[in-house]
């Protein structure tokens, strides 16, 4: 039952936080396969199967194809990242 009560607080504490995005799937410029939920001027959350598993990524653009900040989950190497980042925010 508790589980249940966290499970509903968690739930409705991150809809509250959450702006009302939808995620959307599709292939960016490098051919990498992602979910993205763009954050508008605030952090995208990406989700992508990269070679070495599944990774979760936080990034921010910078407006002019750059990238501001990103920080990753997962077991992909950093330059691997940084290709999927830089093909958000520049593609």
């Amino acid at each position: 039952m508790k589980s249940l009560i966290l499970t509903a607080i968690l739930a409705t504490t991150s809809i509250i936080a959450t702006p009302v995005n939808a995620t959307q799937c599709g292939t960016l410029n490098n051919g990498t396969q992602a979910c993205v939920n763009d954050g508008g001027t605030n952090a995208d959350f990406m989700f992508v199967s990269g070679p070495k598993g599944g990774e979760f990524i936080r990034v921010i653009c910078d407006g002019t194809g750059g990238v501001t900040y990103w920080e990753s989950n997962g077991k992909n190497t950093q330059e691997y990242v940084v290709s999927v980042t830089d093909s958000w925010c520049g593609g």
